[in-house]
């Protein structure tokens, strides 16, 4: 599954328009103010726009929450029909709203449905 999201952040960077030169000074247009495309099994960067400025890490979060919630899915450590107690602080929280109310439990299926 992780693959499978990590694939998926992948092709939507490289769909996105926007301008960036790969390794053999090939132009790729992508919208994003950065972008940094790595061979996973080399570590070799074939692409990299931008790579080391520092921005604000936006859905990066959410992309990385369902990672660590899958894979603790995988390992068994929890469950899909696990019910999550939602924080006083979790639900003021600002950004992007779900309006989850402080105190209730939902299942971690539409905890995840919610990002």
């Amino acid at each position: 599954m992780r693959k499978f999201i990590i694939l998926c952040v992948m092709v939507s960077l490289l769909i996105m328009p926007f301008t960036a030169f790969a390794e053999n000074d090939t132009a790729v247009n992508i919208s994003s103010k950065s972008a940094v495309l790595m061979d996973a099994s080399s570590g070799k960067i074939l692409l990299n726009k931008n790579g080391e400025e520092r921005l604000p890490i936006a859905s990066i979060t959410k992309v990385m929450t369902l990672i660590l919630v899958f894979e603790s899915i995988d390992a068994g450590e929890i469950s899909i029909d696990e019910e999550i107690s939602i924080s006083e602080n979790a639900s003021s929280m600002g950004g992007s709203q779900v309006f989850l109310d402080s105190g209730f439990s939902y299942k971690a299926s539409d905890l995840i449905k919610s990002i």
